[in-house]
């Protein structure tokens, strides 16, 4: 691809500036993590009213990212600590109720393989519609 998948045009706009702003629509605070090429991304998450946390350590993988975020977040918001969403920024076509719904707790913190597995069909299916 040559560039981070959150730097993919969506629209008019990137993947991540289309997540952000998508979830600014909840009036809810927002907390980007970034991890691999973080100096690349974080100029055009730092444009928008969010929170920026970069998790040097993402090659650890997804669950360790998620980990670092939860953490973060919990850190920022100790009140939020039972109701937190996680999204992926890279799926623009999950619609919002949806990622309304998906809620991060520790019941299905453990089924954070079966979830990447599912992420990378969506994301193959993504990369060959637009090649």
């Amino acid at each position: 691809m040559g560039k981070p998948k959150s730097l993919l045009p969506w629209g008019n706009r990137t993947l991540i500036e289309h997540q952000i702003r998508t979830l600014l629509q909840t009036e809810q605070p927002v907390v980007v993590i970034l991890g691999a090429q973080a100096e690349r991304i974080q100029p055009i998450a730092s444009m928008y009213p969010v929170r920026v946390r970069v998790h040097e350590d993402w090659e650890a993988g997804m669950g360790s990212s998620i980990s670092f975020g939860i953490s973060r977040l919990t850190e920022l918001f100790p009140s939020a600590a039972g109701a937190l969403i996680a999204v992926i920024h890279d799926l623009p076509v999950v619609n919002t109720l949806i990622r309304m719904k998906t809620l991060v707790t520790n019941d299905n913190l453990s089924r954070l393989d079966d979830i990447q597995h599912e992420i990378d069909e969506q994301m193959d299916q993504l990369e060959a519609k637009y090649q």
